[in-house]
C-alpha cells in the first residue's frame, strides 16, 4: 500500500503531540516528549539517503512502540495513531 503523503510537517506534528500533552512540566515528561517528537521526524522523513531511520520510525508506530511513551504524559494513544495517519501520512 503506498503510502499518504503529509498534510503537515514534521515540526507541527510533533508541535501538536507536546502542546496536547497534559503531563509536559517534568524534566521526564519533556524527555519522553522529545522521544515522541524524534519518532515523528524520522517517521516522516524525506531524505533518500536515511531510508533506514525513516523506516525505524515508522516501525515504531506501526508496532506500537509509542503507546507506553504516550502513556507516560497523559496522551491518548489512538489519538495519536490518528494524528500520525492523518497529518503525517503513517499508517498506525
Amino acid at each position: 500500500m503506498p503510502q499518504a503523503r503529509p498534510l503537515a510537517r514534521p515540526f507541527q506534528v510533533a508541535t501538536v503531540l507536546k502542546r496536547a500533552a497534559p503531563y509536559s512540566d517534568s524534566p521526564e515528561a519533556q524527555l519522553i516528549l522529545e522521544v515522541l517528537g524524534q519518532a515523528v521526524w524520522d517517521a516522516m522523513s524525506r531524505d533518500r539517503h536515511n531510508a533506514t531511520l525513516q523506516r525505524r520510525g515508522q516501525l515504531f508506530f506501526t508496532r506500537g512502540h509509542y503507546r507506553p511513551f504516550c502513556e507516560l504524559v497523559g496522551l491518548e494513544p489512538d489519538w495519536v495513531a490518528r494524528v500520525m495517519r492523518d497529518y503525517a501520512g503513517v499508517e498506525v
